[in-house]
């Protein structure tokens, strides 16, 4: 039961009984004498009184309740009591009221039945502050613990109101349970309690739109940014100097504390450009500079970085950008929330639907934007202003022209300022460069940085100090001024000559010996690629291939572990694995040899995020981290982007052994991942674990085929049925906290509805015919598995599986039946959520093919259906959907007769 609505009821009795007892406390101290003109007067106005606040009381459980909870039991008896002695208190006064008045009694004779109607309020009593008293206090300091860890896990800025609604409700309910106050000050305890509730639901709904705006790669590409070499870009906030020269000076501090809205860093691919963003972002220097500009106001920064090869769209795409901006500006300013998502703020204590709808609807780009400039527009209300660092514009996922224009939208408040990076292409140059002074060409102006760069990585190595210190200094000096004019301001290539010198180096090498083989390496990245693979030795080759087929089609960037699991274990192998934990004296030794063998076979252009040589000590690693942390990726976009060239993939094909595939080999490191992950409720509640590795097995078992499917999926649901002996939860887990249908299910039905919804059509089919997987749900329920997403792990909406509606349906599975907590139909879910991508223009003719289907299999042409585009249209019918949303050419296949009977099939 919701808390608030809970304390709302136990306010309405509490005022129930103080208007009570008010009546009594009238009546005893009236004399008889008087009785008449106090009925016809004030009693008359508490009479009335009475009545209204008993029809307050009364109380009926949420629709869709199935077993009531104890809360809801208590408050029934308690509408009950109340409804009873509201009878009783009026049929007792108008007794007395007939009854022949003793003018002479010492005292004034109680009401006939007094004793019985003091003893049902002081139950009523008891029951409110007693027994109800107890359960609300323990169910909304649930609340409140809840509240906390979610706005731990966030970030918000909440943690100080947070403790204090702790403290006010514990006040608050040891005044209420200790029995030591009146009807009236137990009246203002509970409503200091419905407000605390009520302000526990408003916070409630910040973190339930933070967690929709959130997605767990948010942050990734900001890991995966190298961090500053020691002593570079300091010139950038430098103050600016006309008498410096470009090459050491900027008017970048300058912009950060003027109303100047825009900053374009450009500069050529592998310059730095990201490096440099990030080092600007999180530099105390720069929040004190945009500090004086904001003056008065609060500061809020944002910081998104675009990543071509990213896994996840929304790591390069306007929704995920607006996303990442969103959730960084309300979790710094929650107070924001109301004006971003206005109507769900105005409907947050009333109707929970708006906001579950918003939390379940695809957010796109047009939405995001509208709730974006209703913030901006806000800006001057909450005395906020806000400044972006947008890194790799070039790196977006589509045209130039359209995150250019987005660029230009975020900038329209004089509050707002934007700090973008990009490559030099013409389009930017043409919007951010041409006459704008506020610009920087980054590879202009880091000679001395790369200078101090270079020098350093010579100089870490002791073969090359040794090589130094006997060679004569000019020399040394023309070897790095060498590297640095050929790199050209390209750091990304600097390192990468650094490395392969220092790589070949043997105890007889001179500096003259790597000048001369300087000579021979490309200049240019893409040559210097092709050149490192032309050397690849024919032993190496089939391990090369191996390791960047996996990196470029995972769905997800793999964790070092997997590649581990590839490397030494065969399939079988991978099978007959028993359920057990890596020790982690052992798992620090096989990270350590994998990042040894990852860096040979690709020949260091793939790394991983943290590197295992940075851990010091064993010690160190964090508990079992090492299945799912480490991922790893390309050294740079540039590499990225070489490696899907169309001569590459050729000879990737060539150099990878006939008998490899990658789905397959992916499957068994997820699958050994699974099975050496502790049972324990923090593996799988936490996404970027057990819950990301499962994501990671069920996308590629989808793309293998036939019977190995069979073997991969059975292993891993046995694997899964064996920690759900130690942890129940788990198919609550893997199904997602916002279904909360799933806290009861069985393991099998929450397992197979988890297969239905990533389309293993073959195997839910195999396990359907020969019954193989028994359970008590009604077996329609699976079709709704066809909608299910968990954002939390999955990159994108799947398209709707229609092969799998198509089987389920001709297996009988009724289209109409009642499912989840909002009691949807299969089929009412297809056709709001088929509208909602109508209005968008996204509806594709997988929806139509659907709606297809399930009318053929008998789904309820005049069956209600809810409909959220601008404003909710609740009584639209099926039939009135389908005519609007299928096109017309198509809508004459349809057997549209609203007449004939629902579908009457069950199971």
């Amino acid at each position: 039961m919701d808390a608030a609505w809970a304390a709302e009821h136990a306010c309405r009795i509490s005022q129930f009984a103080v208007t009570c007892s008010d009546i009594l406390s009238c009546v005893r101290a009236s004399k008889l004498e008087k009785l008449q003109p106090v009925l016809d007067e004030r009693p008359n106005n508490l009479m009335e009184t009475l009545l209204q606040h008993t029809r307050q009381v009364r109380f009926t459980p949420s629709d869709g309740t199935g077993t009531l909870s104890r809360e809801d039991e208590i408050l029934l008896r308690l509408a009950g009591y109340c409804q009873e002695y509201s009878s009783q208190l009026i049929e007792a006064l108008q007794d007395w009221d007939t009854e022949p008045k003793n003018l002479h009694a010492p005292e004034v004779a109680e009401p006939p039945h007094h004793h019985d109607l003091t003893n049902l309020l002081e139950t009523i009593r008891k029951l409110l502050n007693g027994d109800l008293a107890t359960l609300q206090w323990s169910s909304v300091c649930q609340n409140v613990r809840e509240l906390g860890a979610k706005n731990s896990r966030l970030g918000a800025n909440r943690t100080v109101e947070i403790q204090q609604l702790a403290a006010e409700v514990d006040t608050s309910f040891q005044a209420i349970t200790s029995k030591q106050f009146d009807d009236v000050t137990l009246l203002r305890s509970w409503k200091q309690v419905h407000a605390a509730t009520q302000r526990v639901t408003d916070l409630s709904v910040e973190k339930t739109v933070l967690t929709m705006l959130q997605f767990w790669t948010m942050d990734r590409r900001k890991e995966l940014i190298a961090k500053e070499h020691d002593d570079t870009f300091e010139w950038v906030l430098a103050p600016t100097d006309p008498n410096q020269s470009k090459q050491s000076s900027s008017n970048f501090s300058e912009w950060l504390e003027i109303d100047e809205p825009l900053y374009w860093i450009s500069g050529k691919p592998g310059s730095g450009k990201s490096t440099l963003m990030k080092f600007l972002a999180e530099n105390p220097k720069t929040i004190q500079a945009l500090k004086r500009w904001a003056k008065d106001d609060t500061l809020i920064t944002a910081v998104f970085y675009f990543w071509s090869s990213a896994k996840d769209p929304l790591q390069k795409s306007d929704t995920g950008l607006l996303r990442s901006i969103l959730f960084q500006i309300l979790r710094q300013c929650p107070d924001l929330v109301q004006y971003a998502y206005p109507a769900q703020w105005r409907e947050r204590h009333h109707s929970h639907g708006s906001l579950q709808q918003l939390v379940r609807s695809e957010q796109n780009t047009s939405d995001l934007l509208a709730a974006f400039t209703r913030v901006s527009d806000a800006l001057s209300s909450v005395n906020a202003k806000f400044c972006f660092f947008i890194d790799g514009l070039d790196e977006y996922d589509g045209e130039p022209t359209d995150v250019i224009r987005l660029v230009e939208a975020l900038n329209k408040s004089v509050k707002l300022k934007t700090c973008v990076s990009s490559r030099q292409w013409a389009d930017f140059e043409k919007t951010f460069g041409t006459d704008n002074p506020w610009k920087l060409y980054i590879h202009e102006m880091t000679e001395n940085d790369m200078v101090r760069y270079v020098k350093d990585l010579f100089g870490k190595d002791p073969k090359f100090r040794q090589m130094r210190d006997a060679a004569d200094t000019e020399i040394t000096h023309s070897l790095v001024k060498a590297i640095v004019e050929n790199a050209e301001g390209v750091f990304l290539w600097s390192f990468l000559v650094v490395k392969d010198l220092l790589d070949g180096l043997s105890e007889t090498d001179t500096i003259h010996a790597l000048q001369q083989r300087l000579g021979t390496i490309p200049t240019d990245l893409d040559g210097y690629f092709k050149k490192l693979f032309q050397d690849t030795q024919p032993h190496m080759r089939g391990s090369t291939a191996k390791v960047f087929e996996l990196t470029l089609n995972a769905v997800d960037k793999l964790p070092l572990m997997c590649y581990w699991f590839i490397q030494q274990h065969g399939l079988e192998d991978v099978q007959k694995m028993k359920l057990g934990s890596m020790e982690r004296r052992v798992a620090s030794q096989n990270l350590r040899e994998m990042e040894k063998m990852l860096n040979i076979y690709s020949q260091g252009l793939l790394s991983v995020n943290i590197s295992t040589y940075a851990i010091e000590s064993t010690a160190e690693l964090e508990d079992n981290s090492w299945l799912f942390e480490f991922r790893v990726d390309f050294i740079h976009r540039t590499v990225a982007d070489f490696m899907q060239t169309a001569d590459m993939k050729k000879l990737l094909k060539k150099w990878i052994p006939q008998s490899f595939n990658v789905d397959v080999e992916i499957c068994k490191a997820g699958l050994a991942t699974i099975k050496a992950t502790p049972s324990t409720r923090d593996m799988f509640q936490d996404a970027h674990r057990a819950l990301s590795i499962l994501n990671l097995f069920m996308c590629h078992a989808k793309m293998v085929l036939g019977d190995l499917q069979t073997q991969l999926v059975d292993n891993l649901l046995a694997a899964l049925r064996l920690h759900t002996e130690s942890v129940t939860e788990i198919p609550m887990m893997i199904l997602g906290a916002g279904n909360f249908w799933a806290c009861q299910c069985s393991f099998n039905f929450a397992l197979l509805y988890h297969c239905v919804s990533y389309g293993l059509t073959e195997y839910v089919a195999l396990q359907l015919d020969k019954e193989r997987m028994e359970f008590a749900e009604p077996q329609s329920g699976l079709l709704y598995g066809c909608f299910s997403w968990d954002s939390r792990v999955r990159m994108e909406r799947f398209a709707l599986p229609v092969d799998t509606v198509e089987m389920l349906l001709a297996r009988g599975f009724d289209p109409n039946l009642p499912w989840g907590d909002r009691g949807f139909s299969f089929w009412q879910q297809l056709l709001t959520s088929t509208y909602s991508r109508h209005l968008k223009g996204i509806a594709t003719q997988g929806d139509f093919d659907a709606i297809k289907r399930a009318v053929e299999h008998g789904a309820d042409m005049e069956s209600k259906v809810e409909v959220f585009a601008a404003r909710r249209m609740g009584e639209t019918k099926a039939h009135e959907i389908v005519e609007r949303v299928v096109p017309i050419e198509q809508l004459s296949t349809l057997r549209l007769d609203h007449s004939e009977r629902p579908y009457e099939n069950s199971q």
